[in-house]
Formats: C-alpha cells, sequence, structure tokens
C-alpha cells in the first residue's frame, strides 16, 4: 500500500478546507450608502470566486463602531469579513472606541481611494480655497463648514485647513455627508466638505460649487477642480476602504482570501460602481493593504493629538 493514510488524508484536507460554509461580511453603516454599495459589489464577486454565498450584514451606529466592535467579537475564523475604512480608523484615533485597527484586524484588500472635496452654495462669492479663508480670517469663527460627523475626517479636514490656513470655521456637524450636503444646498452653512460621490450630483445640477480637492490628485468626477496643493494648502484628506478579518485569523485564512481577492476586486461589478461614484480603484493586497491601513492609523493618532481629542 503506498498510501499508508488510505483516503482519509483527502477528507481531512477537505475538511480543512475554506470556506466550508457561506461568509458574513459586516457593513458597519446602513444599507444604501457608499459603503454599503461597494461592499455588495464585492461580496458578489467573492461569492462567485469562493463558491459559497457572501451576505451582507448591516450594523450601523456609533459612526462605524457597533458593527466593528461586533466583528472583533466574533471568532477569528474567516467567515465574519469587515468593511473596513478611513473613518472607523479615525473614530478609533480619537479615543470614540478602546479599538485598535493596527492589532484588531487585517486588512487584506484595499477596495479604492476617493479625496474628499469643499463645496460651498453655487451663488456664493467664495470661489478658491483662499477666498475661504480670507472670508474665516475676516471674520473668525463665522464661516460655517458642514461635516458628517463630529471627530470624522471631513471634521479634521476642517482643523487641518484653520491650521494650514491661520483661520478658525465654525464647524457644523451632521448624520452622515447626505445631510451635510443637504445643508450647503440650502444655504444654511457657508461650505461643506465631503466626497464628490456625495457631491458631484448637486455640482452638476448647479446648486454647488467646487472649489478645492483636498489631495494631491484630481477627482475622477470633478476633474476639472483644482486640488488644495495646486491652492497652496497643504491638506489632504482621502477617503477609502478596505475589507479584514480579525487579526488571529490563520494565515491560511487570510492568503485564501487575498488570492481571491485578487480577482474579486476587478470583477465588472466593483469597477462599475468605481466608475459611477468617481472612486480612484486603487487596490492593494495583503501586507501592502494592511500596511496601509496602520500607516493611515498612526497620521490619524497623530492629528488626534495636535487637535487636542487625545493626550
Amino acid at each position: 500500500n503506498n498510501n499508508p493514510a488510505g483516503d482519509n488524508s483527502n477528507n481531512d484536507a477537505n475538511d480543512s478546507a475554506y470556506p466550508k460554509s457561506n461568509i458574513t461580511l459586516v457593513v458597519p453603516y446602513d444599507a444604501g450608502g457608499a459603503s454599503d454599495l461597494m461592499a455588495r459589489a464585492y461580496a458578489s464577486e467573492l461569492g462567485s470566486i469562493l463558491g459559497v454565498n457572501v451576505v451582507i450584514e448591516n450594523r450601523s451606529g456609533g459612526s462605524g463602531l457597533v458593527g466593528t466592535e461586533y466583528v472583533n467579537a466574533q471568532a477569528s475564523d474567516g467567515y465574519n469579513i469587515l468593511y473596513l475604512e478611513g473613518n472607523i480608523c479615525l473614530n478609533c484615533a480619537i479615543g470614540n472606541s478602546d479599538l485598535d485597527p493596527t492589532t484588531a484586524f487585517t486588512s487584506f484588500v484595499r477596495s479604492h481611494v476617493n479625496p474628499l472635496i469643499i463645496c460651498v452654495p453655487a451663488d456664493s462669492e467664495i470661489n478658491t480655497l483662499e477666498d475661504l479663508v480670507s472670508a474665516a480670517k475676516a471674520n473668525p469663527g463665522s464661516v460655517t463648514i458642514a461635516n458628517s460627523a463630529t471627530g470624522g475626517q471631513s471634521d479634521l479636514a476642517t482643523y487641518d485647513l484653520e491650521q494650514k490656513g491661520d483661520c478658525v470655521f465654525a464647524h457644523v456637524p451632521y448624520d452622515g455627508a447626505a445631510g451635510a450636503v443637504a445643508a450647503c444646498v440650502g444655504k444654511n452653512v457657508d461650505a461643506v466638505i465631503a466626497s464628490s460621490a456625495d457631491e458631484a450630483a448637486s455640482v452638476e445640477s448647479g446648486d454647488l460649487k467646487a472649489i478645492a480637492v483636498l489631495s494631491q490628485d484630481h477627482d475622477a468626477l470633478l476633474a476639472d477642480v483644482p486640488t488644495s496643493f495646486e491652492q497652496g494648502y497643504e491638506v489632504e484628506a482621502v477617503g477609502w476602504g478596505s475589507f479584514a478579518v480579525k487579526a488571529d485569523t490563520p494565515q491560511e485564512i487570510i492568503d485564501a482570501l487575498t488570492e481571491a481577492s485578487k480577482t474579486a476586486i476587478e470583477g465588472e461589478a466593483v469597477l462599475k460602481l468605481c466608475e459611477e461614484k468617481g472612486y480612484k480603484h486603487a487596490t492593494l493586497f495583503g501586507d501592502e493593504a494592511n500596511e496601509f491601513k496602520n500607516s493611515v492609523y498612526e497620521t490619524y493618532i497623530s492629528v488626534a493629538k495636535v487637535m487636542g481629542y487625545i493626550d
């Protein structure tokens, strides 16, 4: 007998194969938002590759922390994937959670990046970042800028612009980007900071005017809008999304998800969504995706200290 283990060796291999059942992909936000749409596009492609259903589960609340902490409480077996993005890391950095994303989770694929953009009402006299900063200098605290949440990325971008422009704005938080954009369309605030995915429709309709992309690169949807760097203000606020599992998940499972994601993230559903939303399809895999997440988190920690959120 050349196979002393008999057929049991093959059975053992099959028993250890991943995945053996459906996978849950937790989106820590409500259904229908940009994060949810990206997760659903990816899930449909990933499920086809792995041969199981990847089921979306929306667990919103706490600016993404409710769903994040839920996944952290689950088994480290690869059957609960988290949509992990910038605002979650930022909320952890400013002390809204005891979680440390660099040690709690391993990101195995980054799906996209998208810079935040400053818009003003279309009939505003403000046309450039210099105009906005000058108005704030003339009347400190009187120029209002809407953001999607206190302590969120758009809020910290406003703080960063204050530092770079030596001025003071009035920060006006809303429950999500949609409310912040609507407030600017309704002229309840002087400006809003959000992604082009949230603002482009209002710019195209003539309700809003985009004055700056907060990045070194131009935006795909609003390609003619000058960057903050081009206008002399080195303010960078870039949204991003990734998919992650608990950090102590077996490496062979992380490797399997990474390999499957190399095809899934290039799938038609994902590419179509990136085109529609103006996301830069800037994919990273494995260690590179995880190192990006860790690097961004450390940057958020540094900014949070400067802004006084943490010691």
